[in-house]
């Protein structure tokens, strides 16, 4: 879905690039209003690999050219696989932009009133305003914006996405399983899906689903496999990747992109965003 923000509502904030040696540390910067601004550790990456800028939502909205995004814990990174989705295209199409992180707890009146009325993230507001609060919606706008990595309608891509869209439910299901009685049932379902994902995989070429690009079908993947191998280990004590080689190389060749590089989250913070249903 597209909406636009009137510039009169818009305030522009300037965010510092922060260029380091890989200290691991973190670096904070005046941001909007005054708050500090939240830089990602400090590290070199590939050249073509932008440095991920984050800042906690100040008083008032991030400007244009940015992305909204769950904040995780501490003012990190939230785990939220559908923004992980939107950041991964939006990094592999090699466009720049800081990433804004709304508070879930205390969503502010002006992201509502003037973002995301759902007030739901990701939210990728373009250069000309228009608000993008799908996740679906903002893989099309990456790719509209340049012609490589083609991310959709690419050969194979029909197959490919009727194989991964049956990891996300499954490992969901798992994870959030509570009553023994099922469990079986939510692990088999689970390793069902990984089998299929393993066949297309070991029958393709890869490193990735459809080749050595990154595809639209690796951005709706990659966040759900990666909390498939961070929360099952942690809360149902098994390694669901572990019979299934040709998943774990997959996985392996998103973590080596620099989109990865540019939009990756902790395992700890998976954790904690599991953790709600086993309170």
């Amino acid at each position: 879905m597209l909406r636009t923000i009137s510039p009169v509502v818009l305030a522009m904030a300037v965010l510092p690039v922060v260029r380091g040696g890989g200290s691991g540390k973190l670096a904070f910067v005046p941001g909007i209003g005054g708050a500090m601004s939240l830089i990602a550790p400090v590290r070199r990456v590939a050249a073509s690999a932008p440095l991920m800028q984050l800042t906690s939502a100040g008083s008032e909205p991030s400007g244009n050219n940015v992305l909204y995004a769950k904040a995780g814990p501490g003012g990190v990174l939230g785990d939220c696989p559908f923004t992980h989705k939107a950041n991964f295209a939006l990094r592999a199409k090699g466009l720049d932009y800081p990433t804004t992180l709304i508070d879930f707890d205390a969503k502010p009146a002006w992201f509502l009133e003037s973002i995301n009325p759902k007030g739901s993230v990701p939210v990728f507001v373009t250069e000309d305003g228009k608000c993008i609060t799908e996740s679906d919606d903002i893989v099309a706008w990456a790719d509209a914006q340049s012609p490589s990595p083609q991310l959709l309608g690419r050969a194979n891509s029909d197959k490919a996405l009727e194989v991964v869209g049956k990891v996300f439910p499954a490992a969901a299901g798992l994870i959030k399983n509570q009553d023994a009685s099922l469990e079986d049932e939510k692990r088999g379902a689970l390793k069902a899906a990984l089998a299929a994902l393993n066949e297309f995989l070991a029958s393709n070429p890869g490193p990735l689903l459809l080749g050595e690009d990154i595809s639209s079908e690796d951005c709706r993947l990659v966040g759900p496999l990666y909390h498939a191998s961070v929360a099952i280990p942690h809360y149902k004590k098994y390694d669901p990747l572990a019979e299934f080689p040709a998943v774990q190389a997959y996985l392996a060749a998103l973590k080596s992109t620099n989109a990865w590089k540019a939009t990756e989250y902790t395992p700890d913070v998976v954790q904690w965003g599991w953790s709600k249903f086993y309170k």
